[in-house]
């Protein structure tokens, strides 16, 4: 492995977890991810099911999408980011959104449709809940490999 793979390889084990809790908290400016968990986990039963998951992803893309039309800009994204964040630099969640785009459809055009969302994000669940329809804390607190989330070093 050369200098630049060895550095890749390490800066996405850095920037990676940080991408994520950006990409799934709902709440990152005071939420963690323990609080996180809670919040999806509508009936209190120690578990986020498929359906729990999939009525959050709804409402986080709802938060999201500020002109309605259905489709995910990265600005829209880095605006939600940066609300959720406010002593975050600007420019900063500009470049975490344009990462996190980059991750779930490297071909971006700019935008994501609401099934390119949703399917990044229930791959990660899926893998998450070892291929179930439920997951617990736990699960939810492992990073997936490469196959189900490309490492990207932006």
């Amino acid at each position: 492995m050369n200098i630049a793979d060895r550095w890749r390889s390490a800066a996405g084990r850095l920037i990676y977890p940080a991408i994520l809790a950006l990409a799934f908290a709902a709440n990152a400016k005071a939420e963690t991810q323990d609080e996180h968990f809670l919040r999806i986990d509508t009936n209190r039963d120690g578990f986020v099911s498929y359906d729990e998951h999939s009525a959050a992803l709804d409402t986080d893309f709802r938060a999201i999408d500020a002109n309605g039309d259905d489709k995910l800009s990265v600005d829209e994204y880095a605006a939600y980011l940066a609300r959720k964040t406010p002593h975050a630099p600007a420019a900063a969640m500009v470049s975490v959104a344009r990462c996190f785009f980059k991750t779930v459809k490297p071909d971006n055009n700019g935008t994501l449709s609401h099934a390119e969302w949703k399917g990044f994000h229930d791959r990660t669940f899926k893998w998450l809940a070892d291929g179930g329809d439920r997951m617990t804390l736990e699960q939810s607190k492992r990073v997936p490999p490469p196959d189900v989330i490309p490492r990207m070093v932006c």
